[in-house]
């Protein structure tokens, strides 16, 4: 009797132990590059606070609002990072589902800005529902070994610089701002043009028509970039960048810089959690403990110093000291209309296959 007591007693240890030993895993849907470079560092932090998390990447990189819709309906991440303008779009959808946080869960919350605490974008029905993580423009880079700094996106308009820049194809609702702002609006109007819509065109033919003079200077479909502009092409000039591109082409040697005298369109990336979270304990705190972790002083240095964007951590040390102005609501991307965003969508594919499909070097 005693035999077997002893035997019950070493199998309920047994798996007592393996309970206690079990590993969280978090999936992770993210931008390429926001949270997955930092994930061992984040895997020790996590152990000495008691944690055993392990953080899975889901196969395919961010590239897309309806993606990011798509995930999160599906339940395919634990974590995802989506843009700030996607929250309200298409009657507040991503909103509704998301699960709404809990900021005194995050200390370094504290840290953040004020500006970036106060921003409405990440509010709905009275709760939060994102944590800011990283931010930047849409902003004009140049080749500063083959011209001088620009002045404004002009140069992008300029036919003598045709097949020599590049721009985004699929957040292309940037390059109708450039074509709004080049009409001569003002930058509180360019994410209002609903009264602006006729039919399937616009009613101010110039923004078309600085649409078309954009694209026609990229030469070629596979000339726009999906996640990030690839700057190291040495016919290219100029391009539209957000920080990414730059600091991949100054790490393989190309002297690429952003225009910082140029006044751009603003974006900010976030941190959300998907609702099966509140399932697990365990993963939901594992979830917590990494949105803490991103705020670190620490870790928001590694990311400017990686990446050239505007962290959100006030201690930590980058460029910019004071987000008061660069978060200004005039220029912070704003939701679309489903009328306005249909419309860009066909101009924009319009756009885009009266182009030859692939270029060829005519150097």
């Amino acid at each position: 009797m005693n035999f077997f007591r002893k035997l019950l007693l070493l199998c309920i240890l047994i798996v007592s132990c393996s309970a206690l030993a079990e590993t969280t895993k978090l999936t992770i849907c993210e931008w390429k590059g926001y949270i997955m470079p930092w994930a061992e560092e984040f895997q020790r932090y996590a152990k000495s606070e008691g944690l055993d998390v392990e953080l899975a990447l889901y196969p395919e990189y961010l590239s897309s609002p309806e993606q990011i819709f798509n995930l999160v309906r599906g339940r395919h991440c634990d974590v995802i990072t989506p843009t700030h303008n996607y929250f309200s779009q298409r009657n507040s959808q991503l909103f509704r589902s998301l699960m709404p946080l809990d900021f005194s869960k995050i200390p370094n919350y504290t840290d953040v800005f004020p500006t970036l605490k106060n921003l409405n974008y990440k509010k709905f029905q009275g709760k939060n529902f994102a944590i800011p993580l990283l931010g930047g423009s849409y902003a004009l880079a140049y080749n500063a070994d083959k011209v001088p700094e620009p002045s404004s996106f002009d140069v992008l308009f300029d036919p003598k610089n045709k097949c020599k820049i590049t721009l985004t194809k699929s957040q292309f609702a940037t390059n109708f701002y450039l074509a709004i702002l080049k009409a001569g609006y003002h930058a509180d109007r360019i994410y209002n043009m609903d009264e602006m819509i006729h039919s399937r065109s616009l009613k101010d033919k110039e923004i078309e028509f600085n649409l078309k003079s954009l694209y026609k200077n990229v030469c070629a479909q596979d000339r726009f970039w999906q996640g990030e502009a690839d700057l190291t092409k040495p016919e290219l000039l100029y391009g539209t960048t957000y920080s990414f591109g730059v600091a991949e082409a100054q790490k393989k040697g190309v002297n690429w810089k952003i225009a910082h005298n140029v006044r751009s369109t603003v974006w900010l990336d976030t941190i959300s959690f998907v609702p099966t979270l509140q399932n697990s304990p365990k993963k939901l705190a594992a979830a917590y403990l990494l949105a803490n972790f991103m705020l670190s002083e620490r870790i928001q240095e590694k990311i400017h110093q990686a990446y050239g964007v505007v962290v959100v951590n006030k201690k930590a040390e980058q460029a910019l000291e004071d987000l008061t102005e660069y978060y200004d609501e005039t220029w912070l991307w704003q939701p679309l209309s489903i009328r306005t965003q249909g419309l860009y969508q066909i101009l924009h594919q319009n756009t885009l296959n009266a182009l030859p499909k692939h270029y060829k070097n005519i150097l």
